[in-house]
């Protein structure tokens, strides 16, 4: 966590120094990829840290560092990733749901399975 915050700070000061919403938008980015790779060679939890790091970002740069438009950009950049990423996510769950044998189970075991996750959904 430590971690995060020092590369939280870190692109903080680099977006507040910039007023440049492509080359801000490239930094989180670069923050990104490279806070990671570098979680990983030392051995630390990547996913916390870029977490941190982007709580870090998301408050106390925005307030301080970005312009609206930078704001705006940063957003729409990121929304839209999430929307590819979690497309790719459910194709990949489809195609390992065409791997699955489900030949030799019965389907009065799935029809239960449904209704325990619909039941359990609206609760």
């Amino acid at each position: 966590m430590l971690y995060g915050l020092a590369l939280g700070y870190g692109l903080y000061r680099l977006l507040r120094s910039i007023n440049h919403y492509q080359t801000e938008v490239l930094l989180t980015i670069a923050g990104v990829m490279g806070g990671y790779l570098l979680a990983q060679k030392l051995h630390i939890s990547g996913p916390l840290a870029m977490v941190v790091a982007g709580l870090f970002v998301g408050d106390h740069a925005r307030e301080h560092a970005m312009s609206r438009q930078t704001e705006d950009y940063i957003d729409k950049f990121w929304e839209l990733l999430d929307s590819m990423l979690n497309a790719l996510l459910f194709v990949l769950m489809g195609l390992e749901v065409l791997v699955i044998d489900v030949g030799s189970t019965p389907w009065s075991l799935y029809v239960l399975v449904i209704l325990l996750v619909v039941l359990l959904m609206g609760e």
